[in-house]
């Protein structure tokens, strides 16, 4: 079974209004020093990649799908491959929380609080 959409699917997060489409799987991201994994990274769609920003989100984060990407067996065993090395070793796949990258990033930009 298939954990991630594929690349290319267009997403809204929860709460959200932008389309995100998804352009990388289980990507790692520092968060107050430490490695977090995150299940996606998207550029906002239509736009795309506007000023080396992406948006890095988990499955539980997903609203709705609003289109699923191209998928091919390659694609689905790479899926796969991902998969179970995360089931296999669960203690270098510690899930990134989304808000806390976001507040991170604001910090270092010196916008101070993003709420």
């Amino acid at each position: 079974m298939s954990k991630f959409l594929p690349l290319g699917s267009v997403v809204v997060l929860r709460g959200g209004t932008q389309p995100l489409m998804i352009v990388s799987w289980a990507t790692g991201q520092v968060v107050d020093g430490k490695e977090y994994y995150f299940d996606y990274a998207g550029v906002m769609y239509p736009q795309g990649l506007v000023s080396d920003q992406l948006a890095f989100f988990q499955n539980s984060g997903i609203e709705k799908v609003l289109f699923t990407g191209y998928k091919t067996l390659e694609s689905e065993q790479y899926d796969e491959a991902i998969t179970n090395y995360m089931n296999q070793h669960p203690d270098e796949w510690v899930h990134g929380n989304p808000d806390e990258l976001k507040k991170e990033e604001a910090e270092k930009a010196g916008e101070g609080d993003i709420n």
